[in-house]
């Protein structure tokens, strides 16, 4: 009897052993589903807040389509102000002129009458306007302020002539205590290589300034269209070229404090970027925000060599300060006639320098990818030196060694300094400067090129006939490849063992 009871608990510990997981795993199941449907769920709020975040868009674009046709009607209500008020002022010097000539005549009231007729019918067609506004945005209109911003650096235009301001997104003041950085560039008929730079240095700033150096290739084009991808607050336009490093550096200072807002600024050219291995931990980011005002950043300069493989240490070994803490208050001094100086500091020369250089994180110098191209920007440095009054040109030079790898060694460059974004950068870089030959020839066919010979060795190492032909055959354009451009220079200078 005692084996039987024994043998009913087992079974029946067994069957309740059963039940339980059987409990369970329809649990399970039913939380499957659950999460299975506050997934779906989730889609399908994510989809609608993609739809009112374009219909927002879409709304910004109408409102600000709106307020410009407003803005062009209140100018034209101004301008039909001001021919009433004169016609009354006509009228009434008439009606007086007539009274002193016919004494007769007494009846000033009407000259009253008319003019607080035609006060009425302004304010009446004041009214009208605001009402219209009113309507237009369903909100209580609040009359733009008289000074913008904006105005702060274009009231001053015997300091910053041919240069013209133009808000793209509007700027963010950070809290009290909050840091704002910015990056800051010039470039000068850079559209491919722009976007790529634009993609590299937003994942470090927040918000971008750009000044156009009276680009012709589009380069203002591209700078609107990308504005709200990568948060260009403000582009300058240089309505005038003229090469003035120390100058452009000043003014984009001035940009990024007075009208940005920034706390801390990023100067780097548009062949540059800041390697992959900054974002690690952000450590760029907060390397930057730890700066006290007036401090400066060193990182180490890397320079690729002929592809995206290599770089080469040592060669133009110099300190390259790129990143500023702003004090508010220094600006870059100016030198005896900076248009001939090249490579001027960027930053402000002020305050303690913060050494990061045996840190991970690198300045990259796509520049020298194409030789071709270097050799090419060599010889305009010393043409725009010689053109405006240094007999030496205004940039060392370095084409002797940009083929020799006897003096410094070349070294692979290491797999955590690049993504894909800045390899797809640095083969951006593969192209020549078409614009900078089109410029040399220009100056070779206005001065003769006599006027240049003290540098005949290094304008030697091009065939500019060729050159020349090319790019009336390809119609100027602002890059060519360097496969299809320059070969043909290349294999004559090679053969000559200019190199």
């Amino acid at each position: 009897m005692k084996a039987l009871w024994w043998i009913f608990l087992n079974i029946f510990c067994i069957f309740l052993c059963f039940q339980i997981v059987w409990w369970k795993s329809v649990h399970l199941e039913r939380r499957v589903v659950d999460g299975r449907d506050e997934i779906l769920h989730l889609q399908k709020k994510i989809y609608h807040l993609h739809n009112a975040l374009d219909e927002s868009y879409r709304r910004e674009r109408y409102m600000e389509k709106e307020w410009k046709g407003i803005e062009y009607q209140q100018i034209r209500l101004q301008q039909r102000n001001i021919r009433c008020r004169q016609e009354n002022e006509q009228y009434a010097l008439k009606y007086m002129d007539l009274l002193q000539t016919h004494p007769n005549i007494t009846n000033e009231r009407w000259v009253a009458r008319s003019l607080d007729k035609s006060r009425e019918v302004n304010s009446l067609l004041a009214n009208r306007f605001l009402s219209m506004l009113q309507k237009s945005f369903k909100t209580k209109f609040t009359p733009p302020p008289t000074s913008h911003p904006d105005e702060i650096l274009q009231r001053d235009p015997q300091t910053y002539p041919n240069v013209r301001f133009q808000r793209l997104l509007p700027s963010k003041t950070p809290p009290e205590g909050s840091a704002k950085i910015i990056g800051l560039t010039g470039i000068r008929n850079g559209a491919v290589q722009l976007p790529y730079f634009l993609k590299s240095i937003s994942k470090y700033t927040d918000a971008i300034i750009i000044l156009d150096d009276n680009s012709d290739d589009g380069t203002g084009e591209i700078v609107r269209s990308l504005a709200r991808s990568f948060n260009i607050e403000i582009l300058i336009n240089k309505t005038v070229w003229h090469r003035d490093e120390n100058l452009d550096h000043n003014i984009l200072l001035r940009a990024g404090r007075e009208l940005a807002g920034g706390t801390h600024f990023i100067f780097l050219d548009y062949d540059e970027s800041l390697s992959a291995s900054c974002q690690d931990q952000d450590f760029l980011r907060q390397k930057i925000i730890s700066l006290r005002p007036g401090q400066r950043l060193y990182l180490e300069w890397v320079l690729f060599w002929n592809s995206t493989e290599n770089w080469r240490p040592g060669f133009l070994d110099r300190r390259v300060l790129t990143i500023f803490a702003d004090d508010k208050k220094s600006l870059n001094e100016g030198h005896h006639n900076t248009s001939l100086q090249m490579h001027l500091p960027r930053i402000p020369v002020t305050g303690r320098v913060i050494d990061a250089s045996t840190s991970n994180c690198k300045l990259l110098e796509f520049r020298f990818i194409n030789l071709d191209n270097c050799a090419l920007k060599e010889i305009w440095y010393f043409c725009i030196g010689r053109v405006r009054g240094n007999v030496g040109g205004s940039f060392p030079g370095y084409s002797g060694v940009l083929y020799s790898t006897a003096s410094y060694p070349i070294e692979k460059v290491p797999s955590d300094w690049l993504d894909q974004d800045l390899i797809e950068f640095a083969k951006s870089m593969d192209v020549v400067e078409a614009w900078r030959a089109i410029q040399v020839i220009k100056w070779f066919k206005d001065y003769g090129e006599e006027f240049f010979e003290y540098f005949q060795e290094q304008i030697g190492y091009f065939d500019w006939k060729v050159i020349e032909d090319l790019l009336t055959a390809e119609g100027a354009l602002s890059s060519l490849p360097k496969s299809s451009s320059f070969s043909l220079a290349k294999a004559k200078a090679e053969s000559e063992n200019i190199w």
